[in-house]
């Protein structure tokens, strides 16, 4: 891959950055800098990033569904996610047309009711505009995909449906997820669909904080960070081999079929993919030069996700972190085993990068978020596995069978305990409150000097 191409693509990511944050007018500074330094690629590459941003617009067309906001109409209109349980109800996306009007609305439904992707749907409700949820920008959250309404409290009948890709993965994933249940224990089990397909609606409020106290809610954001994990996690233990490449994409091909081929799954997936390709071959700046141009492919389809997509943000930086940062953090740890280190030095450097982003989108820092990423992001790897293959041997019948689910259920119950104790103790998260953005650049300085250290240690 040519240079100015990467360079190009990392002047776009950077301009629709810049654009999402910051004044427009503060590009011209930062393209003076880039011809000054004779790089005229990412002088081009900012402005046609900031330009993309500003062509997508997040106020929804003349004739979108929201235009009906607060009167009770009948959508007509065809499932197109999967449907997402939640406390008291469950919601999916359904594209369609009422009243002269069209678009994506948010249906919230009867969480009994049985809907698929692809179900051609009757729905009956008051439409809404979405409401920001605490200091959340929730209606740009939605709109970034489309969607301007909610249908809460919905009737939803099914009047046909349509033989779709989601329709096929879906019924994959609801016969696995159903024989997970049945196979691992509470709070087990709802803590490993939370890692593995970012299920946590049968997790607790109570874990689901600890989490967030802790700064380890990443592990239950569905996107790029776990399969980037395991893909380290792999090649740590097995080396650059070919067995390596078979168990770390046979992986990722098993998280698109239970996940589905969602837009966050082919990113994790292709993420992961580029992580695996620099990690065998050696060659990381391949590495990075394919994830950087990958992301910047991405953000020209939804150049708001970078705003207002964690899961994108986790995957870009979660990766890049191993790639740029691993190798300097696994040579400050020479006493421990090289499989071990690999494991460890690969969960430091896909962290570090997410620290100020966490702190930008939850407003709270950490004081134990070091040690809880230490704890529980090793684990995640083989929690997994001992998930899947657990469940998979379900129908196999003996002890045998049994061995991966309990010791899968001791570990997770030692790691949700730690979890828990590391969140009880005073100050584990500090609140920023309106201070979250300037605390949020002091950490991505801090991160970078970190981040530029690491990379020097590396190259000695």
């Amino acid at each position: 891959m040519k240079q100015p191409t990467f360079i190009l693509a990392a002047g776009f990511v950077l301009g629709i950055a810049v654009a999402s944050w910051l004044p427009l007018l503060l590009l011209i500074p930062f393209g003076l800098i880039s011809l000054v330094m004779r790089a005229p690629a990412l002088a081009v590459g900012l402005g046609l990033g900031a330009a993309r941003l500003v062509s997508v617009p997040l106020e929804p067309p003349v004739d979108d569904l929201s235009v009906l906001a607060g009167n009770r109409m009948e959508v007509r209109g065809t499932v197109v996610s999967f449907p997402e349980q939640r406390d008291g109800y469950q919601q999916f996306v359904v594209r369609g047309a009422a009243a002269e009007t069209r678009g994506k609305a948010l249906v919230r439904a009867d969480p009994f009711l049985e809907i698929a992707p692809g179900d051609r749907v009757l729905v009956s409700g008051r439409i809404k505009l979405p409401e920001p949820v605490d200091d959340f920008d929730y209606r740009s959250f939605l709109a970034k995909d489309g969607i301007h309404s909610i249908v809460p409290y919905a009737h939803v009948g099914v009047t046909g449906h349509e033989r779709t890709v989601k329709r096929v993965f879906w019924s994959l994933r609801r016969a696995w997820v159903g024989q997970l249940q049945r196979r691992f224990p509470e709070p087990t089990a709802g803590f490993l669909l939370g890692i593995l397909i970012g299920e946590r609606s049968h997790l607790s409020d109570k874990l689901v904080e600890a989490f967030r106290r802790t700064s380890t809610t990443h592990i239950l954001a569905l996107s790029g960070f776990n399969v980037s994990i395991i893909v380290a996690a792999i090649v740590a233990v097995l080396g650059r081999r070919p067995p390596a490449l078979i168990a770390a994409l046979g992986f990722i091909l098993c998280f698109v079929l239970l996940v589905g081929p969602g837009a966050s799954i082919v990113r994790a997936a292709l993420m992961g993919g580029f992580l695996l390709v620099g990690q065998l071959l050696g060659r990381p700046q391949l590495a990075t030069y394919a994830v950087v141009v990958t992301a910047a492919a991405m953000l020209a389809v939804n150049p708001h996700a970078l705003r207002y997509d964690l899961g994108f943000d986790l995957s870009f930086l979660a990766t890049l972190g191993i790639l740029w940062l691993e190798p300097g953090i696994s040579g400050r740890l020479p006493w421990l085993p090289t499989s071990i280190r690999g494991i460890v030095s690969a969960t430091i450097a896909a962290s570090i990068p997410a620290v100020p982003v966490i702190a930008a989108s939850f407003g709270t820092v950490s004081l134990v978020s070091p040690v809880a990423n230490l704890l529980v992001v090793p684990m995640i790897p083989w929690l997994m596995l001992g998930g899947f293959i657990g469940t998979m041997l379900s129908l196999v019948p003996g002890p045998f069978a049994l061995l991966p689910v309990l010791v899968t259920v001791w570990s997770a119950e030692l790691l949700l305990a730690a979890v828990i104790g590391l969140s009880d103790m005073p100050l584990a998260a500090v609140s920023v409150g309106h201070a979250k953005g300037p605390v949020a650049l002091g950490l991505t300085v801090l991160t970078a000097l970190l981040a530029f250290r690491l990379r020097r240690t590396a190259r000695a």
